[in-house]
């Protein structure tokens, strides 16, 4: 698929279109470019159109979903532990989160240190604890 003309593009073909036929008004070149930009700018607006309608529908869907601020995204984006980074977004210490989570501190820092994986269950009682779904931290 042709990556669509950017606006810029459609506003010069646009003048040089109407330039020339306020000059030439029976030159078929340049009612064929005009036909041309009229046409990509629908499509153009379409586009728009089904964009702002796909956006609307997922904030619509997801509006009642906790947010996380850009830093702790962006952290974790940059390869920070997400077990880490949501421990310390939520204001765990580790022993907090090992008592609340029933497992060991050494093994939750094996997890966060990149040494364990972390079992699926351990990975869910984590995730109930950080009120996070399971899909967040692994």
């Amino acid at each position: 698929m042709a990556r669509p003309l950017p606006y810029s593009q459609i506003d010069k073909a646009d003048a040089l279109a109407a330039k020339r036929l306020a000059t030439h008004p029976k030159d078929e070149m340049a009612r064929t470019l005009a036909r041309a930009v009229a046409a990509l700018r629908t499509r153009h607006e379409r586009e728009e159109v089904a964009e702002d309608a796909e956006a609307l529908a997922a904030y619509k869907a997801t509006r009642d979903e906790e947010t996380f601020p850009a830093e702790l995204v962006y952290e974790i984006l940059d390869g920070a532990n997400k077990l880490r980074a949501y421990r310390k977004y939520r204001g765990y210490t580790l022993a907090q989160l090992a008592g609340r989570a029933g497992l060991s501190v050494s093994y939750i820092s094996d997890i966060e240190r990149g040494r364990l994986p972390g079992s699926i269950a351990a990975n869910r009682k984590l995730a109930a604890v950080l009120d996070l779904d399971l899909e967040d931290l692994v």
